[in-house]
C-alpha cells in the first residue's frame, strides 16, 4: 500500500514537472546537447567544412570569361573581313565595343562566377546541414537514448524543436566560416556590406529550419539509417540543381524554371545573392520571396513537431 502511494506521488510529481516545465529551457538543453555532440566529432566538423570549400574552390573558379571580350572581337573581325565593303574603321569600332564587354556580367550578373556561386555554396550548406538534422532522431532511437529523453520530464515538442534549432545554429556557423573565407581569402565582395553579410547568414539559418524540420518529419517515421541516407540523397541533389544556386534561372529551360518556382531553395538563394552582388533596393524587391520561405519553414516545423509527437506517443 505504501509502495503504491509512493508511486502515485512520483507520477503526480512527474506530471506536475512536465506541466510546469520550461519549454524554452528544455529546448535549449536538447539543442546544446546536439551542438556539443557535433563539436566533439572532429571528423564530422572537418567533412562538413571541407566539402563546401572544395565546391567553392574548384566549381567557383570553373567559368573564367575574363578574356572573352577580346577573343570574341577577334573572331568577329575575322568573319567581318570577308564582307565586301567592310572598312578598318568599322572593324576598329566593333573591336572597341567588345573590349569593354563582360561575358561573366552578362550571363551571371556578377564580376566573377565565384561571386555568383558563393550564395549557392551557402545554400548547399543549408540544404546538407538541414537534411542531416533528422539523422540524430534515427541514431538516438537506435542507441536507446531517445527512450531516455522521452522518460525525462520534458515535453516532446522540446525534443523536436531543440534538434531543429541545433541544425540551424550549426549551419549558421558553417556558412559564416565559409563566407568569411570567400570574402577574406578568395576576394569575394559583398555589395551590401557587413550588414548584408550578417543578414545573408540569418536568411540561410532560417531556411535551414525548414529543411531540418522536413528531415525531422521523415526521420520520425523511419527506424532504418540506410533508408534515411537514401532519402537524404534523393532530396538534396534535386533541390540543389533545381534552383539558381549554381546557374541563373534564365539559362534553365522553361519546364525547369517552372519546377524551380516550387523549390524553397530558390526563395532562399535569390535574396542572399541580392545581398552579395546587387544592392538593397533589389533585396527589398525580393521580400515576397522571404515570405514564401518563412511560410515553408513554419509549415515544416509544425508538421515535424506533430509527426514526432505521434511517433513517440
Amino acid at each position: 500500500m505504501a509502495t503504491k502511494e509512493i508511486e502515485a506521488k512520483n507520477e503526480i510529481s512527474v506530471d506536475e514537472t512536465v506541466k510546469s516545465g520550461r519549454p524554452f529551457r528544455d529546448t535549449w538543453y536538447v539543442c546544446w546537447r546536439e551542438l556539443k555532440h557535433f563539436i566533439r566529432s572532429r571528423a564530422l566538423v572537418l567533412t562538413t567544412l571541407i566539402t563546401p570549400f572544395i565546391w567553392l574552390l574548384f566549381m567557383g573558379n570553373t567559368f573564367n570569361f575574363s578574356n572573352a571580350g577580346s577573343e570574341l572581337a577577334s573572331v568577329l573581325a575575322a568573319k567581318l573581313l570577308a564582307i565586301p565593303g567592310m572598312t578598318p574603321g568599322i572593324l576598329q569600332g566593333i573591336g572597341q565595343a567588345f573590349q569593354g564587354f563582360s561575358l561573366t556580367q552578362f550571363i551571371f550578373g556578377a564580376s566573377s562566377y565565384l561571386t555568383f556561386f558563393t550564395p549557392g555554396i551557402i545554400a548547399l550548406t543549408t540544404i546538407m546541414g538541414g537534411i542531416m538534422g533528422g539523422n540524430t532522431i534515427v541514431w538516438d532511437r537506435r542507441l536507446g537514448f531517445l527512450n531516455k529523453m522521452l522518460a525525462a520530464p520534458i515535453s516532446r515538442t522540446s525534443i523536436a524543436t531543440g534538434k531543429i534549432i541545433s541544425s540551424s545554429l550549426r549551419t549558421g556557423m558553417q556558412a559564416t566560416i565559409i563566407s568569411l573565407v570567400a570574402v577574406l581569402v578568395l576576394g569575394v565582395q559583398v555589395a551590401t556590406g557587413p550588414l548584408g553579410f550578417v543578414l545573408a547568414i540569418l536568411i540561410a539559418m532560417f531556411l535551414c529550419l525548414g529543411f531540418a524540420s522536413l528531415s525531422m518529419a521523415i526521420a520520425a517515421t523511419l527506424k532504418n539509417m540506410d533508408a534515411m541516407f537514401a532519402i537524404m540523397s534523393l532530396l538534396s541533389f534535386p533541390l540543389l540543381f533545381m534552383s539558381p544556386a549554381m546557374f541563373p534561372l534564365k539559362l534553365f529551360p522553361q519546364w525547369l524554371q517552372d519546377l524551380a518556382s516550387f523549390n524553397p531553395v530558390t526563395y532562399g538563394v535569390q535574396p542572399i545573392r541580392a545581398l552579395f552582388i546587387n544592392d538593397w533596393p533589389t533585396f527589398f524587391g525580393l521580400l515576397p520571396d522571404l515570405g514564401v520561405k518563412a511560410l515553408f519553414s513554419i509549415a515544416m516545423i509544425a508538421i515535424a513537431t506533430i509527426l514526432f509527437r505521434r511517433s513517440v506517443s
